[in-house]
């Protein structure tokens, strides 16, 4: 009988034990997850601001906003892109691809650099939390790119690995009890 005892003593301690490693691999692997995604969603923002930026330097200089148009087209079915606009240096959107019409939060992004791309997380009523990236066109004397990366892409990612770490820990604790 006080073998029986101490037996499930001791498995209820296994299993807290099991549930606080769980718990906190899954934490820390959601945690090292969000950074590493984080960080690929903002240089492949970074990559897309730039390649628009450079290929509109022309055309907003000479003020084709249709060419422009056409340019940021064509990244609208990237995986993960929200949105692309290009302001002008008067601080105007002169293309985007927002459906049916730009959200007044973007108007006042004001977080745009002339040395460099930047980043700032946003929340936009229609879409969601994004990462916005902007980069100057010809050191924002042209204008800039904006470019809004999915958050909630890598929060579902997030939310997936964590729930497989989950299940896995629950198989091995259930095998090992078995056992």
């Amino acid at each position: 009988m006080r073998r029986v005892r101490l037996f499930n003593l001791a498995l209820a301690w296994i299993v807290c034990l099991f549930g606080l490693i769980a718990v906190t691999t899954a934490g820390y692997s959601g945690w090292n997850l969000d950074e590493n995604l984080t960080e690929q969603y903002r240089s492949k923002g970074a990559g897309i601001a730039k390649s628009i930026a450079s290929s509109s330097e022309d055309l907003l200089l000479n003020r084709d906003a249709s060419t422009v148009q056409a340019v940021i087209d064509q990244f609208a079915e990237i995986e993960g892109l929200s949105y692309v606009y290009v302001v002008d240096s008067k601080r105007e959107i002169v293309c985007h691809t927002f459906v049916p019409e730009v959200p007044p939060e973007v108007r006042g992004f004001k977080h745009e650099r002339e040395d460099g791309v930047s980043t700032a997380n946003v929340r936009i009523a229609r879409i969601g939390e994004v990462i916005d990236v902007s980069s100057p066109i010809l050191g924002g004397i042209a204008g800039y790119v904006h470019v809004g990366m999915d958050r909630g892409l890598i929060a579902s990612s997030i939310r997936s690995a964590r729930e497989r770490l989950l299940l896995l820990v629950c198989a091995v604790l259930l095998l090992s009890v078995a056992g």
